[in-house]
C-alpha cells in the first residue's frame, strides 16, 4: 500500500486509482495539488502493474489521460514502468474535476484509448 505523509503549507488531496480485473494486484494512486497560476499539479503513482504486453498483446506502453466532465478525453503522457513494475508520471491541467484513466496501447501518441482502463478515479483538486 501507498503511505502518504502529510506537509504543512500546501493542500494534497491523494486518491487511490479502482484497478481493473485485468490487473489485479495493482495500486496505484493519484495525487494533486494547486500549482502556479492555479492549475492543477498531478501526481499518478502505480506498482505491482504488470507489464503493458501482458495486459493487451499489441501494447507497448501504458498512457494516462485526462477527461474533464464534458469535454473531450487528452492523452497527457506515457506512463513508463521500471523493473520493479512501478511507474510514475507527472503533468499540470487547467482542470480542477476530471477523470484520470491508464489504459495500455501499442502507441504513446494515440488521440484517443483503444484499449480498456486498467485504472480509474474521478479527481476534485483541492
Amino acid at each position: 500500500m501507498f503511505l502518504s505523509a502529510a506537509t504543512g503549507g500546501c493542500a494534497k488531496n491523494e486518491q487511490m486509482m479502482v484497478a481493473s480485473g485485468e490487473t489485479p494486484a495493482a495500486e496505484g494512486k493519484v495525487t494533486t495539488e494547486e500549482g502556479d497560476n492555479g492549475n492543477t499539479a498531478v501526481r499518478v503513482e502505480v506498482k505491482h502493474l504488470a507489464p503493458a504486453s501482458r495486459v493487451a498483446p499489441d501494447a507497448t506502453t501504458y498512457v494516462v489521460w485526462v477527461h474533464p466532465l464534458g469535454q473531450s478525453i487528452q492523452n497527457v503522457g506515457a506512463l513508463k514502468l521500471d523493473d520493479d513494475l512501478v511507474g510514475r508520471l507527472e503533468l499540470v491541467t487547467s482542470h480542477k474535476t476530471f477523470r484520470i484513466i491508464v489504459t495500455p496501447e501499442a502507441q504513446a501518441t494515440l488521440s484517443t484509448p483503444s484499449h480498456r482502463a486498467v485504472f480509474t478515479v474521478d479527481v476534485s483538486a483541492p
